[in-house]
Parts: structure tokens; sequence; C-alpha cells
């Protein structure tokens, strides 16, 4: 594919006009670009499943080999296609929920997704997971939770380094009166895209807590979850 012109596409999608569909097109074209240049999960992993499953089994165009696929994830009945449908949605996607998701093995054999093409959009993703939380280094905000239904959230000033927000909020749960500290649950320091956390404990002990993004094959299922823990470069 070659490279696309800025001005010939925002002419074709918003016409010759240089009024405010122009400059929407614009910001789109840049926030688009910029988009695909930050890390996501999965990012690589994603993008190669829903490759794959939008060549197979559409439910209006490919009809008969969605009810093929539909029986073989064990849908027998035609009518549970809308049950289908939102666990290929979350297949597709891989929304992680809990800490992890389990995507049946036969469904990647079904649409054609290969093992080594899977573990190598996997690398890509770890890869850059690395950079990126390497190189963002300050945090978005802060939560404190006193209680399983309450909790309050803090901000910080522009440009504060790790080690200041940290010293930021032990200073903020010191603040609490005695009577209310029992009821601490933790505080969290988030960074931005959820590349990480810090969590502090009642007892103002803290750890940093990573989002690596992970992929296992067990029997029949793929397991897709995120390590807290970063493996040790040389």
């Amino acid at each position: 594919m070659g490279k696309i012109n800025l001005n010939q596409f925002l002419k074709v999608a918003f016409g010759e006009r240089r009024g405010m569909n122009y400059k929407l097109g614009v910001f789109w074209w840049r926030s688009y670009k910029e988009q695909k240049r930050l890390y996501f999960p999965f990012k690589y992993v994603r993008a190669y499943i829903k490759k794959k499953s939008s060549r197979v089994g559409d439910m209006w165009n490919d009809k008969e080999n969605f009810k093929a696929l539909m029986r073989a994830m064990g849908y027998k009945k035609y009518h549970d296609h809308m049950k289908f449908l939102k666990k290929r949605k979350i297949w597709d996607e891989l929304v992680i929920t809990h800490g992890k998701l389990c995507v049946p093995r036969r469904y990647f054999e079904a649409i054609g997704v290969k093992d080594e093409a899977l573990k190598r959009a996997l690398r890509k993703d770890q890869n850059e997971y690395l950079k990126a939380v390497k190189s963002e280094t300050t945090p978005e905000y802060y939560v404190v939770v006193l209680a399983k239904w309450w909790s309050t959230r803090g901000e910080f000033p522009e440009g504060i380094s790790e080690e200041e927000a940290v010293e930021l909020v032990i200073k903020e749960l010191e603040k609490i009166p005695d009577r209310m500290k029992k009821n601490i649950f933790w505080a969290e320091i988030v960074f931005p895209r959820g590349l990480k956390s810090i969590y502090i404990n009642k007892k103002l002990e803290w750890w940093v807590s990573y989002n690596y993004p992970n992929m296992e094959r067990d029997r029949g299922f793929y397991y897709f979850f995120f390590n807290r823990k970063i493996p040790e470069t040389k």
C-alpha cells in the first residue's frame, strides 16, 4: 500500500471546501496517526485475530460458514446466534475481565489463527510495552480506597516524577485521622493507558504492579493475561 497523501484523502472524505469539516478531518487524521504510535494492550495480537475473524463466517454475507462456526463452538440452535456473537466479540477484541481471558483453541483453528503468528504478534506487543513503560514516568492521578464502597481521587501537579508522586500520596495518607486509618484498603497511583500502577498499603509500604501482556496455551484453550512483573532483561 502506497503512502497516503493527507490533502487528497481529506478532499475525498470531506470535499473540496476548507471549512469546518476539513478542519475536523485534519484533527481526526492527526489523532489517528498519534494513536497508532501509542501503546495499547495486545494491539498486534488483537489486530491479527480480527483480521482472521473478518474473513470467516460473517453473519450476513457468509451464513453457511457462520452456522458451521456456531456449531463448532457448541451453539447448536440458530436462535443462539446472539449469544455466539457476544462471545465472538469478546474473543476477537480480547476483552479481559477479572485478570484473564480464556479463548477456545478450536475457535482460533476455525478462523485460521496460527500459533506461531500469534506468538510473533505477542512479542511485538511485549516489546512495545517495555518501551512505553520506560518512557512514561509521569503518573495521571491517584485513588485512595477507604472502604469497599468508598474511594477518593486526587490529581497530581503537572510534570511530577514517580518518586515525588509516591512521597505526595504517603503524605496524604499520613493526614488521615487515626480512627479512619484502619479502614484504608490501599492507595493506587495510576499511570497513562494502564501501563502500571503503584500500590501503597496502610503501613505505607509500596510496590509497583506492571501490566505486561502475556499468553499461555494449555490443553484446549489460550489464556491472555497481564504479568504483574516484567521479565529481567540482560
